[in-house]
Parts: structure tokens; sequence; C-alpha cells
């Protein structure tokens, strides 16, 4: 929400909505108890930390949050690993495309740090959710997979998500109140000015649904993504399946709310195995790569 206030109120420029950084582990604890980091997004320190990495962990969230809680949630496996350097890469993701804005941003600054064919270097990326198909058509469809070398998948929508959907509701809803609004307004001027009035917002919007568009199961983007050549590229996928969850103490939200959320994402995705906003079906498809492992686990989109 921060990044996308920054670039359509206050209209900043690509660098501040599409942001590389490197991550810094600082060893010590908040207030609260919680691990401290910093992400460094100077272009010059990540080109310098990547040029002394061989091998790399570069990060990207999804439709929520951002990459704060996953540099902390994989600290403790990053030396057992043998990584010697984590990347960030934080995105404006409501009014943004994947295909035409974000993808060649990431693209771009991975090049401009360092990162080509041929480089010496290892570089596996893990993203969640919609950062997936970000990594996806990086890789399959703007020649990342030249310097990328492995791929973690965590709740991708390869073939869409129902969050696709919400646009479609948008521009139905938006129709319908024009139509009431011109049959009300003759007869209940009020009214039929207030229906316009919502109409109105409903249609700006727009604005905040340009990516989850995207994510519409028949969206041009997910049908030319899934018929990219083969990437050469591993895919690792992780898929979660929320039917058989049960919340912990400890956890994001309360027991009673993440079993209605576990029910109700179930249901909008017909009883099969789901993750609440993924479905099985749509997170093992890869398009046509020929090297992809799924790995099914009991948990919901958010707590991966």
């Amino acid at each position: 929400l921060k990044l996308a206030f920054y670039k359509i109120a206050l209209k900043r420029h690509s660098d501040k909505i599409y942001q590389l950084a490197w991550v810094e582990y600082l060893n010590t604890q908040d207030e609260d108890g919680n691990e401290e980091i910093d992400r460094h997004r100077d272009n010059d320190e990540v080109a310098e930390k990547v040029a002394s990495a061989n091998k790399v962990l570069l990060l990207l969230h999804g439709i929520i949050g951002d990459t704060e809680d996953m540099a902390i949630a994989v600290k403790d496996m990053i030396a057992e690993k043998g990584y010697d350097l984590v990347l960030s890469f934080d995105y404006e993701n409501l009014n943004s495309s994947i295909e035409k804005d974000i993808s060649w941003s990431l693209k771009d600054q991975l090049e401009r740090v360092g990162f080509k064919a041929d480089d010496g270097k290892e570089l596996h990326i893990l993203a969640q959710g919609m950062g997936c198909l970000v990594a996806r058509w990086m890789v399959e469809r703007r020649g990342g997979n030249k310097f990328v070398d492995r791929m973690i998948l965590v709740g991708p929508p390869n073939a869409g998500s129902v969050l696709g959907n919400l646009e479609s509701y948008r521009k139905m809803a938006t129709m319908v109140l024009g139509v009431v609004a011109n049959i009300t307004l003759p007869f209940l001027g009020w009214a039929g000015g207030l229906l316009k009035g919502v109409k109105t917002a409903l249609k700006q919007g727009q604005k905040l649904t340009t990516t989850l568009a995207e994510m519409h199961e028949s969206s041009t983007f997910i049908r030319d993504l899934n018929d990219s050549d083969d990437p050469g590229v591993p895919y690792a996928i992780v898929a979660g399946d929320v039917r058989s969850y049960e919340p912990t103490d400890g956890s994001n939200f309360s027991k009673f709310h993440e079993k209605m959320s576990a029910k109700l994402g179930t249901f909008v995705n017909g009883g099969d195995a789901n993750d609440m906003i993924v479905d099985f079906a749509s997170m093992k498809r890869a398009g046509k790569n020929s090297q992809v492992e799924i790995t099914k686990v009991v948990c919901h989109h958010l707590n991966y």
C-alpha cells in the first residue's frame, strides 16, 4: 500500500517503487523480541556485495507484506545452505503490470548489480505467491534464465488465483451500477447521484487491481506465461493444503479466524486441495518446464 501511494499519489519514479537491496542481519532484537535486519538499497553497495559473493539467495514477496518477514524466516538456513549473500526485491504490486513493469525492473536491476550469463555465481530465487509470477516471467520471457540457477516457488498461482476474480467483480459491479443509476436518476435524483458516485469510485478502483487482473486464470498473461519455452531452470514448488490444517498457539490469526479462513478457501476453490488463495491444480502447473519438483505441506497462504 505504501508503494502504491508513492506511485499513484506522489508520482514517484521506478527506483522508489521497485527496490532491490542486500539484507544485513544485525543479530539484535527490537523491544518486542523480533529479529532486526537492514535492507540496503544503494545500487553501488548491492553491486559490491554481489561482486564478492558466490551463492546468492534472492527473496520476492507476494501480494501481502514485503520481504522483511521472509528475510527473518530464512536466517537460520542461510549458512546451512551455503548462501553468502541474501538479496530482497520489494515492488509495488497493485497498480503495476508484472509483464510490462515489475519483471523488467527486476531483471534490469539484477543485471546492473552484476548478474549475467556465465558470471560464475549461483543465484537462487525464493518467491512467494505473486512473486512467483514475477520470477517466472523474468526467467521464462525476459531471458533471466541466463543467470538464474534455481527457483523455489511457494504457493505459486501458476494458473491463476481466486484473487484474479476481484477485477472481474469490480468491472461487473461498475457496469450494473451504471445501468441502475441511469434508470433511477429520473425518479430518485439523489439516489441516482449516489449510485453514480459509487460507480465512479469503483471505476477508480481499477488503479488498485491492475496486477490482480493478470492473475485471472483466463488472462492473456497467464496463458502466455504457461506457453513459454522450457527455461532450463529447476523449479522447486512448495504447495500448501489448508484442508487438514490445525492452527497452533502463536500463529498469525486466532484459531477461529484461521479455521473459518480455511473453510472459506476450500469453498471458493471447489473443495480441492488449496492454500486458501491458490488451488493445487494451479500451483503444480509450471508451463513447459521439464525440471519441476513439488512438495506438499499443510499450511495456508499466509504462513508458509
